[in-house]
């Protein structure tokens, strides 16, 4: 064996060591990164959904921008609460690995029964529907230059089209 195959081994649970000591990553997101994160994730999808529904209903911009403001900051409490709890537990798996931790030891077999649920609801239902109503926006934006003379029959089923063809570029 050469050195450097001497300083890179593997232990019994096929983790590299080098010169004896354990090789990990560097686990690190501050306090900016995670707040710049989650503010990209929110202005980067619903920031567009629902702006004109919000004004129609609310009556004045003014009380517009105050539900906006107040969803902003109940939606950072949540995040930061995530946050949280990713950095106390330190295990990857979101909701399933909190709800595993929480209800797990409870029994054997009821325990672990809402972190399956949970990841199942997200993986069947809330992603699909959060990707549909990602692509349905970029789509409505997307044809709104070429179709501002078209009929509402036609302009619903050219999103619709757009939708299906953009879901084959992701």
């Amino acid at each position: 064996m050469t050195t450097s195959e001497k300083a890179l081994e593997k232990n019994e649970n096929n983790i590299n060591l080098v010169n004896g000591s354990t090789v990990k990553l560097k686990r690190e997101l501050g306090l900016f990164s995670a707040v710049n994160l989650i503010l990209g994730v929110m202005i980067g999808s619903g920031i567009f959904v629902s702006p004109a529904s919000a004004l129609k209903h609310s009556g004045s911009v003014a009380v517009c921008l105050i539900i906006w403001i107040i969803s902003g900051v109940i939606s950072l409490l949540g995040a930061l609460s995530f946050a949280e709890l990713g950095t106390v537990l330190g295990q990857s798996g979101a909701e399933y690995a909190y709800f595993r931790e929480a209800f797990g030891k409870m029994h054997k077999f009821w325990g672990p029964l809402p972190s399956f649920i949970c990841a199942w609801i997200y993986v069947v239902i809330l992603r699909p529907a959060e990707v549909a109503i990602i692509v349905m926006t970029f789509a409505a934006y997307a044809i709104q230059p070429f179709t501002s003379n078209l009929d509402a029959d036609y302009k619903d089923l050219t999103i619709k089209l757009t939708s299906i063809s953009a879901l084959f570029l992701l």
